[in-house]
């Protein structure tokens, strides 16, 4: 935008820096949909998984979650994870903390049996920048039968 001021005998002309330009729009945040994730985890519990589901909103999130775990507490028998996830943000910024609660059975290998499972995650969301629906999420995740591990996480 330009304002032109008028004064005694001069004009000047100045160039204002609209917010609302293209290389300052915000970037829009999608608080609604689908989201996955597919995570690592290390620790007395190794392994990947992956999370599919639906953001309610931009602090609630509910999913399932599947993938294979080696599980060090009982003696690095592989298993499958078949989880409900929850996970709630506490903030829309950039960089927030996070905590999710996973609910469900784990299926052993060599063992014909399921045992259930909990865990809770706590720790920090970053949003990418140019694309504020991907994000990295790492934390320390605390759970039964599977001890603490080391948690990284990627959203789609």
């Amino acid at each position: 935008k330009k304002i032109i001021v008028l004064g005694e005998n001069k004009v000047k002309v100045e160039t204002v820096k609209d917010s609302k330009t293209s290389n300052n729009l915000p970037v829009e945040y999608k608080s609604k949909g689908y989201m996955g994730i597919v995570g690592a985890t290390l620790g007395t519990t190794q392994g990947v998984s992956i999370i599919n589901g639906y953001r309610f909103s931009p602090h609630f999130y509910l999913g399932f979650e599947t993938g294979i775990k080696a599980l060090m507490l009982l003696d690095g028998e592989p298993a499958i994870p078949l989880n409900l996830y929850f996970m709630s943000e506490f903030s829309k910024k950039r960089v927030a903390m996070f905590a999710d609660l996973r609910a469900g059975m784990l299926s052993v290998f060599d063992e014909d049996y399921f045992t259930p499972e909990v865990s809770l995650t706590l720790g920090v969301r970053n949003r990418f920048r140019k694309n504020p629906n991907k994000a990295m999420w790492y934390g320390i995740n605390f759970g039964y039968p599977t001890g603490i591990s080391a948690q990284i996480s990627f959203s789609f």
